[in-house]
């Protein structure tokens, strides 16, 4: 039980820093110039940039860098479920 209330205290905080993080990024990605943000849509492989606005470029921006955190944290969750697993195992 004790490890369960572990685990939420962890994913809470990391819900915190993300949403922090996120107002960062957005306050950040607004004070680029429009030219700035297609380069970055270019580096991240974003398609369609061109008819875009500065608001819609920065939307796109951030889902796609929110995916690959998400693909990112996924493999964290992985590993530290095995880590997890490994310690039980000792016990």
């Amino acid at each position: 039980m004790v490890k369960i209330e572990k685990r939420i205290e962890k994913v809470e905080e990391r819900l915190d820093k993300l949403e922090d993080q996120d107002q960062e990024q957005e306050q950040e990605l607004h004070s680029q110039t429009k030219a700035d943000l297609k380069e970055m849509a270019k580096d991240l492989e974003i398609t369609g940039i061109s008819r875009l606005n500065k608001d819609d470029l920065i939307e796109k921006i951030i889902k796609v860098e929110e995916e690959a955190e998400e693909d990112d944290t996924e493999d964290e969750d992985e590993e530290g479920k095995e880590e997890e697993e490994i310690e039980l195992e000792k016990e």
